[in-house]
């Protein structure tokens, strides 16, 4: 291969053309749908440099008072979304979308209940009950007749006036076993984990000199089978035919916008990527549990609803009536540190610290938990109790500080 000299053009294969426009030029059709095209083509690659994610709004949540067992309906708010493929998505008002079919159809699930689902693995069905990944995509739809010369004056099929861009709702079933779907306690835990892909990242710490994964979690797995490089995961949704919608969970594969990785083969450790996850596996915990305490929060125990846990989270308390949880009984069967006062003033620090963190292995590590200064001392009823725990590896920050001490909220140096 010849070499490219220094200060001439280098033309790439996925150079963009232009329209030469010049007086007298004869224009066709052809020649101003180049150009719409390379236009568009213009702005997909300045939308592919910014990210892909949601970037606000698009929330889902069931419609109550509509959604019901067995034609569940759900609410996505308006927002504003980019795609793999550079695409700018954008809902002006909140929408109603219908999971089910009027009627069965050839291609749907069996029985004819959602749209659209096709699994990316065969065998894994379990009729009357799924868990389904909602998406939003691009589509185009005709609006109006233009005025035509040249054609007789009879009706042409190709004289619709302007194509108005729009947005479709697709669902994919997620594979998954009768038995992972029969636990039903843990399974928003299992399937939000599998999204987040955190144990393919741990090779990395055993040789960082490997291979570093291009692809992990359930939505890389996706997009190699059944999901488009123009769909923005929205939220899974969890559903029974016996109990309708069971959750919605949005930060299991919700994202913010996530720019490209650029750093090679330390991605894992370095990429706005796993940023990212490490919001959503705090963010999607938070949603959890608040879901939870609708059924008796007081009684629930980590085990019992969750495979994995977040590097940090935090907990409403069940204190003076408050609705929350047991402090002791949700971390019982953990090891759990005892409960410090730490300064509302690093609150901030210990999460953005946090970010950085694998999950909690729930069977092995320290979970450090702190209670707040300034939520403690502020009089009852005027703020609701709650604690912070954090994965135990991330630094300690309720370390005595004599200087900085209040009286009854200091503490020990704590080792483990």
């Amino acid at each position: 291969m010849t070499p490219q000299t220094l200060d001439s053009p280098v033309v790439s294969g996925a150079a963009l053309r232009s329209v030469n426009f010049f007086n007298g030029r004869l224009l066709t059709g052809d020649d101003l749908r180049d150009e719409q095209s390379t236009l568009q083509s213009r702005l997909a690659r300045l939308g592919r440099a910014a990210g892909e994610g949601i970037a606000y709004g698009l929330e889902v949540q069931e419609t109550i008072g509509t959604s019901t067992n067995g034609k569940p309906v759900v609410t996505v708010a308006a927002g504003l979304a980019l795609t793999r493929s550079g695409q700018a998505l954008e809902l002006a008002a909140p929408v109603d979308v219908a999971l089910a079919r009027a009627r069965p159809v050839a291609g749907s699930e069996p029985g004819g209940l959602f749209a659209d689902c096709q699994p990316f693995a065969p065998g894994t069905y379990t009729a009357g009950a799924g868990v389904y990944l909602l998406t939003v995509g691009p589509a185009q739809q005709g609006e109006g007749r233009a005025q035509v010369s040249g054609l007789s004056n009879e009706p042409a099929p190709c004289n619709v006036a302007a194509s108005v861009e729009a947005v479709r709702f697709r669902l994919i079933r997620l594979a998954l076993t009768p038995a992972e779907l029969a636990d039903k306690s843990h399974l928003r835990n299992r399937v939000a984990y599998a999204c987040f892909g955190a144990d393919a990242l741990a090779g990395f710490v055993t040789n960082p000199f490997g291979t570093a994964p291009s692809r992990y979690g359930l939505i890389d797995t996706l997009r190699e089978e059944t999901l488009g490089d123009d769909e923005v995961p929205l939220a899974v949704v969890g559903w029974a035919i016996s109990d309708g919608i069971q959750f919605v969970d949005l930060w299991s594969v919700r994202r913010r916008v996530v720019h490209r990785a650029a750093e090679g083969g330390f991605s894992p450790v370095l990429s706005d990527r796993r940023q990212a996850e490490g919001e959503a596996m705090i963010l999607q915990f938070q949603a959890h549990a608040q879901d939870l305490r609708s059924k008796n929060p007081a009684k629930i125990r980590a085990k019992d609803r969750f495979l994995h846990l977040p590097p940090l989270g935090v907990l409403p308390l069940n204190v003076s009536g408050a609705s929350g949880f047991d402090v002791d009984l949700f971390f019982d069967g953990l090891t759990a540190t005892r409960l410090a006062y730490m300064p509302g003033a690093k609150l901030a620090e210990l999460f953005d610290e946090s970010l950085r963190y694998p999950p909690i292995d729930m069977g092995a590590e320290a979970i450090r938990r702190y209670l707040v200064r300034e939520n403690a001392q502020a009089a009852k009823g005027a703020a609701a109790p709650y604690v912070v725990f954090a994965n135990g590896h991330v630094r300690y920050r309720a370390s005595a500080e004599f200087d900085l001490a209040y009286w009854n909220f200091a503490n020990y140096a704590q080792c483990c």
